[in-house]
């Protein structure tokens, strides 16, 4: 089988328990998480006891994994702490001389911690007691990225609720600070059901740990088990990602019912890379703008810029304006051409997105933005084109531009790269002159409510060039 730990911090350092065959265990205290990892085989599963991902804002009850858990642990639930940002746990590393630097500092690190929380939340002295333990994690997962597939964060009260049937621990493993010994036997008989030796976890805990530390150590090993087996559920699923790469995800047996209820359910059928993504996002820019995201959901968008751009992904709008959620409204098409206004019955997409614009959101401002290096400009020019397909939708979408097109791609005094560049500025005034036989845009610029403008994005270099209203020439923008 395949070997597999359970970890606890402890007083002197770590508490692992070990398990390389599935009769066969054994308890040794570590002084460093690192030394934990490098006395086991390299494929060895190891569940912690210990927060993993730290994401740089922290929303109502924590990270994500603490609030969908604690639903699930009914009286025991008080026993998941809300882990701060990043930048809170980083705040005040230590070592302290004192208890009275040590007050300090929580209080230090609690300020940082209510400016990056919404709402603000302070820290609570025994999650600041564990802080230089989750930097050992977060550090070592950071340097060493090959380690996250194979070492998962856990929660002991989690970890026993899903082995008891999705029931919390009726007895509470500590009462006022003092081990409780009718709620440690209940669990060690649990996890004798689950495999662990009576024996062995009727020992008294190794030199360096608690009774506790060690039961909640045996606790992990039984989740690290299950895991190396397939048999584990993350909360949420799938796990998120902080903005150093690190999963953020509490993992335990599955428990019956929270499947539909408790977590994100698996989003299996779309590309790794667009959930790794969607996790990144969650666990950065979303935590991040949480407040924001929710203020655009209750009032709705109110963007001032229609922006008409081409569908290449090389020229994302919202990248090159660093633009905020709500910001910009984006249309993208081939070449970010305008038809001209045909009211004819048939389907127009970019003229629909375009009334929406203008008459519902009533923005102030469009942008049409070409770039270098487009494909359907590339096409245009090319009189061998061979159709991409029977309908030829590109070759009729681009026929807006086939005579200028034409006139462009004959010139013997501009090299091919010239002509390119030619085309694609010039199709950007061809469709800011189609955007004025829309009625609703002549007539709102001509109030001076609506301004159209033009731009060019180099991909190469990543130089914007504007477009002068008067003269249709493009120069670089100046800024202090």
């Amino acid at each position: 089988m395949t070997s597999v730990a359970g970890v606890d911090g402890c007083k002197a350092g770590w508490v692992a328990v070990i398990s390389s065959e599935p009769d066969a265990f054994r308890v040794e205290v570590f002084e460093t998480f690192s030394d934990v990892i490098d006395s086991l085989p390299t494929d060895t599963v190891i569940a912690v006891d210990m927060p993993i991902g730290l994401p740089d804002r922290i929303g109502r009850g924590g990270r994500g994994p603490e609030t969908l858990i604690r639903p699930l642990l009914g009286e025991r639930q008080s026993s998941v702490f809300s882990i701060p940002s990043r930048a809170a746990v980083y705040a005040q590393e230590g070592p302290f001389a004192s208890e009275e630097q040590r007050y300090a500092a929580h209080l230090r690190a609690s300020e940082v911690a209510l400016a990056t929380s919404d709402p603000p939340r302070k820290i609570s002295i025994q999650a600041f007691g564990i802080f230089h333990k989750i930097r050992e994690i977060d550090r070592l997962l950071t340097d060493r990225p090959e380690l996250r597939s194979r070492v998962i964060e856990s929660h002991p009260e989690l970890a026993f609720a899903s082995l008891n049937g999705g029931q919390p621990m009726r007895l509470p493993k500590k009462i006022k600070s003092a081990v409780n010994p009718a709620g440690m036997a209940e669990r060690r008989a649990l996890l004798a059901r689950h495999g662990l030796p009576v024996d062995f976890l009727a020992q008294r805990a190794p030199k360096g740990a608690a009774a506790d530390d060690f039961l909640d150590a045996c606790a992990m090993v039984a989740i690290a088990r299950l895991h190396a087996q397939g048999r584990t559920i993350s909360y949420p699923q799938p796990p998120l990602a902080d903005g150093a790469g690190n999963p953020i995800a509490i993992w335990a047996a599955p428990i019956a019912g929270a499947s539909e209820s408790r977590y994100v359910k698996p989003m299996a059928h779309l590309p790794q890379n667009l959930l790794n993504g969607y996790r990144e996002f969650m666990a950065g820019r979303y935590e991040a703008e949480r407040s924001h995201y929710r203020a655009l959901a209750k009032e709705g968008q109110a963007p001032e810029t229609l922006m008409i751009a081409c569908c290449d992904s090389r020229a994302a709008p919202e990248l090159i304006f660093n633009a905020a959620p709500g910001e910009l409204f984006v249309i993208r098409n081939v070449a970010n051409l305008v038809p001209p206004y045909s009211p004819d019955g048939e389907f127009h997409s970019t003229s629909a997105a375009l009334e929406f614009a203008v008459q519902a959101l009533k923005v102030k401002n469009i942008v049409v933005m070409g770039h270098g290096r487009c494909g359907g400009i590339k096409a245009a020019l090319d009189p061998n084109a061979t159709p991409l397909s029977p309908g030829d939708f590109i070759g009729k979408w681009m026929s807006m531009v086939a005579p200028v097109a034409e006139t462009v791609s004959q010139s013997t005094m501009l090299t091919a790269s010239e002509r390119q560049t030619a085309l694609e500025r010039i199709s950007i005034r061809f469709s800011i002159a189609n955007l004025r036989t829309f009625p609703c845009v002549s007539i709102l610029e001509g109030k001076g409510r609506l301004t159209l403008h033009g731009a060019w994005f180099d991909i190469s270099t990543g130089e914007l060039w504007v477009m002068d209203p008067a003269t249709g020439d493009f120069s670089r923008p100046e800024f202090d």
